[in-house]
């Protein structure tokens, strides 16, 4: 959702335009919105118009980019049932989830900035602890 706030600045009256989404923090509390993209101030702009088209190709592009991940199985399947062995794929649909998230590009980041030295990999560690869950 496109998000147009009147703000003084400087003293002028400008209007900011964001990229906001809707969530809601747990089940009692009232919904918030997060800022996606900041995209500064409408009246700096030199040609409104074509600014606020790409703020809007934008807001169409991130909402189909950013579909959630559903995954849905029947609640009277049977695990280990005949017909279900040949889709039994094992860890590999862990595996498939876990790159699909780019985790190991998550944690390499936060390594980079806290300035890790240490001599095993947390990555691998943390890609190993998820497999096991399979057992």
């Amino acid at each position: 959702m496109i998000r147009k706030d009147k703000i003084k600045r400087g003293g002028k009256l400008k209007t900011q335009i964001r990229v906001v989404e809707s969530y809601r923090p747990s089940g009692d509390k009232p919904p918030k919105q997060r800022t996606v993209k900041s995209f500064g101030y409408l009246e700096d702009q030199p040609d409104p118009i074509a600014f606020m088209a790409e703020v809007e190709l934008f807001n169409k592009t991130h909402k189909e980019q950013n579909k959630p991940l559903r995954i849905e199985a029947d609640m009277t399947a049977k695990m280990y049932s005949a017909e279900n062995r040949k889709q039994n794929y094992g860890y590999k649909f862990l595996e498939a989830v876990y790159n699909t998230l780019e985790i190991d590009g998550f944690i390499k980041n936060h390594l980079i900035a806290s300035g890790f030295r240490g001599e095993y990999s947390p990555s691998e560690i943390f890609k190993f602890l998820v497999r096991s869950l399979m057992v």
